[in-house]
C-alpha cells in the first residue's frame, strides 16, 4: 500500500482536524483502487476539498477525468497557472 507523503498528511490534519483518520481512510481506499494517481492529483484533491463529503465528491470526479481536478486547482481562467501541485505543500 502506498504511503502518503508527510506534506499531504500534514495538510490533511490541518484541513480535516478531528476527521483526519476518516479522511485518510477514504483517500487511502481511493489510492489502493487507483494506484496510478500521482501525489500531484492527491494534493489537488486535498486542496479543493472542504469536508469529508467534498473529499468523496472530488475523488469521484477524479475517477471520471483526473485532468479536471488539475484544471480546477492549478489554473485560473484559460491558461494562467497559479499553483503547481507537483511541488509539495511544505514548499509553497
Amino acid at each position: 500500500m502506498k504511503e502518503l507523503n508527510p506534506d499531504i498528511i500534514y495538510k490533511m490534519k490541518l484541513k480535516f482536524g478531528d476527521k483526519f483518520s476518516e479522511s485518510k481512510e477514504i483517500l487511502l481506499n481511493f489510492i489502493e483502487q487507483n494506484d496510478s494517481f500521482s501525489d500531484r492529483i492527491i494534493r489537488c484533491i486535498i486542496f479543493i476539498s472542504k469536508d469529508l463529503e467534498s473529499l468523496k465528491n472530488q475523488i469521484e470526479m477524479t475517477k471520471i477525468d483526473w485532468r479536471d481536478i488539475i484544471a480546477y486547482t492549478e489554473y485560473y481562467a484559460k491558461n494562467n497557472r497559479v499553483r503547481n501541485f507537483n511541488i509539495n505543500f511544505s514548499r509553497k
